[in-house]
């Protein structure tokens, strides 16, 4: 039994210093994972590390719990007294042993403390059960881990119940955002708490309805939307976000224009009419009315703000063909002027002024009220 000679069980027995203990716990434990050990040497190490596993040195403890927290060949007796001692020893076990059940992370869960109840919230997929019994402890430290563990199974009532608890939480929204699936009671319940740039890149990242891209969409989250795309500039993200239908707005595009994102309507215009970008971007470049006016149609968006997208376009355009390097406010300004020679029944003000004047033209329409003529 290569390394665990009768000399060193000897010693180990009758030896009483801590750290000699600590160190042959390491070899054993060693020796017993690597599964190497023929039947009769696997019964002889598996009764030094139950011995080993009751030392009175926490050291001793904490090296068998370290050298075998991935080892299958570890009993399931030795496994949960090593789960149920102290912290720095049930760790390790916690977070990575398969001996354990589900039934005993239920158990060690509902038991505590939370070094214990994160260690099993990071175990490598975790089954709906103990998801949901940690989801009922209510801490914030335990969810999180939870939820930062993207193989951990979770239910989607559970997935409510955390936006319903911790919903208001800044870091619980951040990694809630941040799932890769999070189901639509929970999108519901969690919109109406996060920050405009989280709302963006919930938008962004999940499938959301067009009923709940409406609710999401107001002036505020909308430009936070624009900001997004001004840090993420690519057709890529154009594309994202024409598919979600209603998600794409005369408004938004706007935004885009003033922050000189052209590449980004040029892409989100091409998804929406179904063309290749190099057809959006030959007409959007025509000096004339017409292609703007064809490729907004085709795109089906709001007659009644085409001539908002398309004064903005032909400011945009107009500076990137002339060379000049122009500052972001300039842009907006320039674009601002031109809108308010076309649309005579909004009154000056700064962009968020003059948008939330288009938006409510364009509600009108929608609404099918009668909207001002536009020129």
């Amino acid at each position: 039994m290569g390394m665990l000679t009768q000399a060193r069980v000897e010693r180990l027995m009758s030896d009483l210093s801590g750290r000699v203990r600590a160190e042959t716990a390491a070899i054993v434990a060693a020796e017993f994972a690597s599964g190497h050990l023929a039947d009769a040497d696997r019964r002889i190490a598996e009764d030094i590390i139950a011995v080993l596993a009751r030392d009175a040195e926490i050291q001793v403890r904490e090296s068998i719990a370290e050298h075998l927290k991935s080892c299958p060949l570890l009993p399931r007796e030795i496994a949960l007294e090593l789960a149920y001692d102290i912290e720095t020893v049930a760790v390790p076990i916690l977070q990575f042993s398969c001996s354990l059940t589900e039934s005993d992370l239920i158990d060690i869960v509902r038991a505590g403390p939370t070094a214990k109840q994160v260690a099993i919230a990071r175990r490598p997929n975790i089954g709906i059960p103990v998801t949901d019994v940690l989801v009922e402890t209510g801490s914030s430290t335990v969810v999180g881990a939870m939820l930062e563990n993207n193989s951990a199974d979770i239910s989607d009532i559970s997935f409510f119940a955390v936006v319903a608890a911790l919903g208001r939480d800044e870091d619980i929204q951040e990694k809630l955002v941040s799932r890769p699936r999070l189901p639509m009671s929970a999108v519901r319940e969690l919109i109406c708490h996060v920050s405009d740039e989280l709302a963006a890149r919930l938008i962004l990242k999940h499938d959301i309805p067009p009923q709940i891209t409406g609710q999401i969409l107001n002036q505020g989250r909308e430009g936070a939307i624009a900001r997004l795309i001004a840090a993420n500039d690519d057709a890529a993200m154009a594309e994202a976000l024409a598919k979600r239908k209603g998600a794409v707005t005369p408004t938004l595009l706007v935004r885009c224009l003033c922050l000189g994102k052209l590449h980004f309507v040029e892409a989100a215009m091409a998804t929406l009419a179904e063309i290749p970008i190099e057809n959006a971007r030959i007409l959007i470049s025509d000096p004339g009315p017409l292609g703007v006016q064809n490729l907004y149609r085709k795109a089906g968006l709001p007659p009644a703000l085409m001539n908002a997208v398309r004064a903005a376009i032909s400011v945009a355009v107009s500076r990137s063909k002339d060379g000049q390097p122009t500052t972001v406010d300039a842009l907006t300004r320039e674009i601002l002027d031109r809108l308010l020679q076309e649309y005579r029944e909004i009154s000056p003000g700064n962009l968020e002024h003059v948008l939330a004047e288009l938006g409510r033209i364009g509600h009108k329409e929608a609404a099918g009220e009668e909207a001002r003529p536009v020129h």
